[in-house]
């Protein structure tokens, strides 16, 4: 900001222009600071609650810190380079598209690590409800998601099992869905206990958060093979720049390249799915029967 003002009045002196601009320059840089100021009381009364009550968001938050601020060195580069180099038209527009891009970046990061946090904490909250489960409760819970399977095996047509076996009730949905999680933890719990030999007391909750955690973090952090691919594109992108040029043809990569990630994330997310389902489908069996639990020691 400091260099963009010295710019203005070496270049205009002190005439309106220059005093419009150095006003509008230290406007910017008053809103500037007050948002550090805002940002940075909110960190720290952040910080130490994420430490405490969850330590992977800690963590999280430290890789989030120098995704920003790899963006932001870089951001700084370019609009260093522009101030002293005085590019063309064409090149300061090239310099914003990237500014743009690299806005873009880090708002989409700071948009996913938030979703998969509270996407976290919300599995995380569910897996203790269901350690805490009394043996009544479970029992109860178990008649009603038999009830709702038999329903929606009461026809064998897919499209019944899938869609219309609950009559398009989204509540009912959601809570068959609720119990089924609801019966398959217990289920891979009583395994886990018996081929591990552990004592019933064992805190499986716990056990999964701790694991969650480690995998949540690696998830967040955008590997060096993922910018390696995205380097890839670019390069490849260049070098057709230079034989062949086309409008259409940009805009069909534009269109094509987030399509064909969406698709490859869904084929991923479906097959992820039904193995998961594949091993879980049938919960609430005989291995989990509450008698085998002793959850009233809980």
């Amino acid at each position: 900001m400091l260099l963009r003002w010295w710019a203005v009045r070496a270049d205009t002196g002190d005439d309106d222009g220059s005093i419009e601009n150095s006003l509008l320059t230290e406007l910017l840089g008053i809103a500037i600071i007050v948002f550090n100021l805002v940002f940075a009381f909110t960190l720290k009364k952040l910080e130490p609650w994420a430490e405490k009550k969850h330590p992977y968001i800690g963590m999280t938050m430290r890789v989030m810190y120098k995704e920003l601020m790899s963006l932001g060195i870089i951001a700084l580069i370019f609009t260093l380079i522009e101030v002293a180099v005085h590019p063309s038209k064409t090149v300061v527009i090239a310099f914003e598209y990237a500014h743009i891009f690299l806005f873009f970046l880090a708002v989409m990061n700071i948009v996913a690590v938030g979703a998969t946090t509270y996407t976290s904490l919300r599995i995380s909250r569910r897996w203790k409800k269901f350690q805490n489960l009394t043996t009544f409760k479970y029992e109860k819970d178990k008649n009603e998601y038999e009830a709702l399977s038999a329903k929606q095996h009461s026809h064998h047509n897919v499209f019944w099992e899938s869609f219309f076996w609950h009559g398009c009730n989204l509540k009912k949905l959601y809570r068959f869905n609720y119990l089924h999680d609801e019966m398959t933890f217990h289920d891979l719990r009583i395994q886990f206990l018996h081929y591990m030999d552990l004592p019933p007391v064992f805190n499986f909750s716990k056990y999964l958060r701790h694991v969650k955690s480690t995998i949540f973090v690696e998830l967040v952090e955008i590997a060096w093979y993922s910018w390696l691919m995205v380097l890839s594109i670019f390069v490849v992108d260049c070098i057709r720049r230079i034989f062949y040029t086309s409008l259409t043809y940009d805009l069909a990569m534009l269109i094509a390249l987030p399509w064909c990630n969406f698709i490859m994330c869904f084929v991923i997310y479906r097959k992820v799915k039904h193995v998961y389902w594949e091993m879980t489908k049938h919960p609430g069996g005989r291995r989990t029967h509450p008698c085998s639990l002793l959850w009233s020691m809980y």
